[in-house]
C-alpha cells in the first residue's frame, strides 16, 4: 500500500487528496520498453494532483546497480526535483504524457536531484576543468598506465590529461581513478600525483564539495 502512504481523504469524500510528493507504484510496461518505470504524484493539498511517471533505461539501471545504488531509492529522493524541473522547462513528452525518461547520459542529473553526487565522473560526463575526478573502466589487457602516468585523447581533448592516482581490479576489468590536469604535465610520478590531488582539492572547494575519502588512501601510498 505504498501508493497511499501520503494520501489523505476528506471526511465523506471518495476523492484522494494528495499532499507533497507521493509514490504510486511501478508503472506497467505493456509495450515492453527497454526500461523500468514508476508512477508518482505531486499534490498541493487541493483535490488536483500532477500524476507522472519516470522511466529509467535498462543501461542506466545497470550502471546505478553496478555503483551500488538502488534506482527506486534515488527516485524517491530526487523525483520531486526532477518533476519540478520539468514543470519549469517542459518538453513534448512531459506536455503530452507527464513522463520523464532518463538514460545513461542523465546519470549525473539524477544523482544531483537525489543529493548523491558521485565521487567520480565517467569519461563521457566529465567537464573540461582542472581537478575533475574521472573513473575509467578498462579491460585488463588494455591497461598500460600506472600511478603518476596520464591518459589523454589528443583528438578530442588535447588541452587536458587525466592523471592516474589509483586503480583496482574487479571482474576482469581495471577501474582507473584519475584527476584531470591541464597540459603539459611534467615532473616525477610522485610529483604529478601530488599536483593532481592539490588541483582536485581546489576543484572541490570551488564546487562546495568535500574531497572523497579515497584521497587519504592515495596520499598514504606516496
Amino acid at each position: 500500500m505504498q501508493a497511499f502512504l501520503h494520501a489523505r481523504r476528506r471526511a465523506g469524500s471518495s476523492r484522494i487528496r494528495f499532499q507533497g510528493f507521493n509514490f504510486l507504484g511501478q508503472q506497467p510496461n505493456p509495450r515492453l520498453k527497454d526500461a523500468t518505470g514508476w508512477r508518482f504524484a505531486i499534490g498541493n493539498g487541493s483535490d488536483s494532483a500532477v500524476i507522472f511517471s519516470i522511466w529509467l533505461g535498462s543501461e542506466l539501471v545497470k550502471r546505478l546497480e553496478y555503483d551500488g545504488l538502488a534506482p527506486l531509492d534515488l527516485l524517491l529522493r530526487g523525483g520531486e526535483k526532477l518533476a519540478e524541473d520539468k514543470m519549469l522547462k517542459p518538453d513534448d513528452l512531459w506536455r503530452t504524457d507527464k513522463t520523464i525518461e532518463l538514460f545513461p547520459r542523465d546519470r549525473l542529473h539524477l544523482l544531483a536531484a537525489a543529493g548523491r553526487a558521485p565521487d567520480f565522473f565517467l569519461p563521457s560526463e566529465a567537464p573540461d576543468e582542472p581537478g575533475v575526478p574521472i573513473l575509467y573502466e578498462l579491460s585488463a589487457s588494455g591497461f598500460s598506465s600506472w600511478v603518476g602516468d596520464y591518459l589523454q585523447d589528443k583528438q578530442s581533448n588535447a588541452m587536458f590529461g587525466d592523471v592516474v592516482v589509483d586503480w583496482s581490479y574487479s571482474n576482469g576489468r581495471r577501474e582507473v581513478s584519475t584527476i584531470r590536469l591541464p597540459m603539459p604535465i611534467r615532473g616525477t610520478k610522485a610529483e604529478v600525483v601530488v599536483a593532481a590531488l592539490g588541483t582536485y582539492r581546489d576543484w572541490c572547494r570551488r564546487n562546495n564539495r568535500l574531497p572523497g575519502g579515497w584521497v587519504k588512501t592515495v596520499e598514504a601510498r606516496l
